[in-house]
């Protein structure tokens, strides 16, 4: 059987592949292999080194998030003000009090009887509005101004409310003026039908005369909506009409703001926060990795096995032996003893038979017949 390799332009045997695919299987596991012992074999040393940078991780992030991610610049304040004035003129019935005559009021020059006024006298009050559009003059900045004017009006009687609509919006200048009528007579007689429907005593109620305006405009490429809604009452009481809300005014602050994201040495906050808890996640993930493979050591070797094992290389096989006094000879109680005496005299351990010996000066310290599960070669 012939398989053909196109990609190398040759042929080989079906053996021959099986062969090439094993060896590369077996190269594979030695391969791992070699890195499992390494790691088991470097796991204490990998476990410190990365207890060290979970600890500037855990720093890093803490800094991180001591620092907030933007921060809103100011690029300008703008002031305006709507203002809304309101005043009437009530046409009187036929009658001695008001002489047949026009009452005016609060019109600045003329108050001939003021308020209250006799409910069943008058026969309809013209309600004047003015409004005005007070800007600063970075607000002449704006474009595409539309102000949308609409004429409301609410009706309470008891716990209801009747919303008359008297046209649709209409498009209007930052300076304004508009009379609303209300005829006394029909206002009552609309009460009296409510009264009637819903079963309740409507004898005293109020109409909220409550025109809307609406700005929509354009300032530094952003599209702003400002709305005013002044509010003129009308209280129809025990036979009198006492009217509210002759000004309306209200200011206000529009400020134009830009989001800035804050970066460190280049690095937007908000990478940096999510990169540290990457960071931190793949740390602790190989230090639980680190402390398995050490807790799997110490179950097969014993603790002292474990963290003695780089101490013990220091082994050194010999042929002869120098003699020694035995008074300057030190018995040593375990393998674990003598490790410390050659790490603190910075002293091979001499290995003869079965002596493990570390020489100092005139001084010798050994041990004889290390148990195995002490130490292992």
């Amino acid at each position: 059987m012939i398989k053909e390799d196109y990609h190398k332009g040759n042929t080989m045997t079906s053996n021959e592949s099986l062969g090439t695919n094993h060896d590369n299987y077996i190269f594979n596991l030695k391969t791992l292999s070699k890195c499992a012992n390494f790691l088991n074999q470097y796991a204490k040393q990998f476990l410190i080194i990365f207890i060290i940078l979970i600890g500037f991780s855990v720093y890093g992030c803490y800094y991180s998030y001591q620092i907030p991610e933007s921060f809103e610049k100011n690029l300008a304040n703008l002031d305006y003000m709507h203002q809304g004035f309101f005043n009437y003129s009530a046409i009187a019935k036929p009658s001695i009090i008001y002489n047949n005559e026009l009452i005016l009021t609060n019109d600045n020059t003329t108050t001939l009887y003021g308020t209250p006024l006799s409910r069943k006298l008058v026969e309809a009050i013209n309600v004047g509005f003015q409004y005005i559009f007070n800007q600063t003059p970075i607000l002449t900045n704006l474009t595409n101004i539309e102000i949308d004017y609409e004429r409301r009006a609410f009706l309470n009687c008891s716990d209801l409310t009747k919303m008359i609509i008297f046209n649709d919006p209409i498009l209007i200048p930052s300076s304004y003026y508009d009379t609303i009528q209300v005829n006394v007579t029909l206002l009552e007689e609309l009460v009296e039908v409510i009264s009637f429907e819903t079963e309740t005593n409507n004898s005293n109620f109020s109409y909220h005369i409550a025109p809307k305006i609406t700005i929509n405009a354009i300032i530094r490429g952003a599209g702003i909506n400002l709305v005013f809604e002044p509010v003129f009452i009308l209280f129809f009481e025990e036979g009198k009409i006492v009217l509210e809300g002759f000004r309306n005014d209200i200011s206000e602050r529009l400020r134009f703001i830009e989001k800035i994201d804050v970066a460190w040495n280049g690095i937007p906050i908000s990478f940096l926060r999510r990169a540290y808890l990457v960071v931190l996640f793949t740390l602790g993930l190989s230090a639980l990795i680190s402390i398995r493979s050490i807790l799997l050591q110490v179950e097969k070797k014993g603790l002292v096995g474990v963290f003695s094992w780089n101490a013990t290389r220091q082994l050194v096989n010999i042929v002869t032996l120098p003699q020694r006094d035995e008074r300057n000879i030190i018995q040593m109680k375990s393998i674990q003893d003598l490790v410390k005496i050659a790490k603190i005299f910075q002293q091979p351990i001499l290995h003869d038979g079965d002596s493990f010996i570390v020489d100092h000066k005139d001084s010798r310290y050994q041990i004889r017949k290390v148990p195995v599960n002490e130490y292992s070669s």
